[in-house]
């Protein structure tokens, strides 16, 4: 009986000792197995490094660091800029190139569908520099403190902020801004424009590119020696929808400034809108406000030859305007 039970307890005895001294050296091994398995099929070849290229070969969703560089625009359609504070200049591309130039101190990250572009500022630091952007783009800004300066950028721009500052002269298709305090001087809007402010001193200025070389209107050629055409003179743009203005302000003044001989439509009640040399015109309008406007804040809509010539006239001795 005891011979019997002697191979056994020595059997148990060697398989406890030979399982606690080799477990962890299997597990090792496995381990770096493993590792060696995942470096080798993680490394790319030179050849197919430079096929994918150092933009295109970045998943998307994925901060980039593309500062101070040039991106290919390819199906980039919107830019969303975001930060803290954000002090920008935003020009327009002068050439034909379709590219992105990039000289700021944002973390970039392009979007899954690689359709967008996001800046954003690091470590609550002030979001700053100048972007180069193709025509046609639009740029969503949202920041507490935004300050933007325009340069011949052509596209549509969107801005929320609580304090929101922005100046220049580009072509915008389409502007938006969502602000507690603001101060506007744009000069070059063409399409539907909306602002929503709690205070504000706004200057805006549209220009005609909105509403020429229409394609279905008809110019009719007898008694036109001047090739003007009059039905865009007069207001009368058929087919094409006019270009919706809603100004919604709590306190301050804003100003809106048209190109000569354009009918306005507004409404004539409004007890804080005047008009100065702007034709008022209630059917096919080129130009529709929609004001909001409390009794602390002001709306006056200008001819831009006025503009035009104040900021031509002499200075006098005194230093007031002549």
């Amino acid at each position: 009986m005891i011979l019997h039970q002697f191979p056994i307890r020595t059997l148990k005895v060697f398989y406890k000792f030979f399982y606690r001294a080799m477990t962890p050296i299997l597990g090792g091994f496995v381990v770096f197995l493993f590792g060696i398995f995942s470096v080798q099929h993680g490394k790319s070849s030179p050849e197919e490094t430079a096929k994918n290229g150092s933009m295109t070969h970045h998943p998307g969703n994925q901060s980039l660091d593309i500062r101070g560089q040039s991106v290919e625009k390819g199906d980039i359609g919107i830019l969303f800029i975001s930060g803290k504070d954000v002090d920008l200049v935003i020009e327009g591309q002068k050439s034909n190139e379709n590219k992105i130039n990039l000289n700021t101190n944002a973390i970039t990250q392009l979007g899954k569908k690689k359709t967008s572009l996001k800046l954003s500022g690091q470590h609550h630091q002030r979001l700053q520099g100048k972007i180069l952007v193709p025509s046609g783009m639009r740029v969503v800004i949202e920041g507490g403190s935004v300050h933007v300066t325009i340069q011949g950028f052509g596209g549509e721009l969107s801005v929320a902020a609580g304090t929101a500052r922005i100046f220049g002269q580009g072509k915008l298709s389409r502007f938006t801004l969502v602000a507690g305090d603001s101060s506007v001087k744009l000069h070059g809007l063409m399409g539907q424009t909306q602002m929503h402010c709690g205070k504000g001193d706004i200057q805006l200025g549209f220009i005609r590119e909105s509403y020429e070389n229409i394609n279905d209107l008809v110019i009719p050629t007898e008694h036109n020696e001047s090739g003007e055409n009059k039905y865009i003179s007069s207001g009368l743009r058929l087919h094409y929808p006019a270009v919706k203005i809603n100004i919604n302000l709590a306190s301050g003044q804003a100003t809106v400034f048209f190109p000569k001989d354009l009918g306005v439509n507004y409404p004539k009640e409004s007890p804080n809108l005047k008009s100065l040399f702007v034709r008022h015109q209630s059917k096919r309008a080129p130009y529709r406000i929609f004001p909001y406007i409390s009794g602390a804040a002001s709306l006056t809509l200008r001819n831009d030859e006025n503009r035009a010539a104040e900021n031509h006239r002499p200075i006098l001795n005194n230093g007031l305007v002549g």
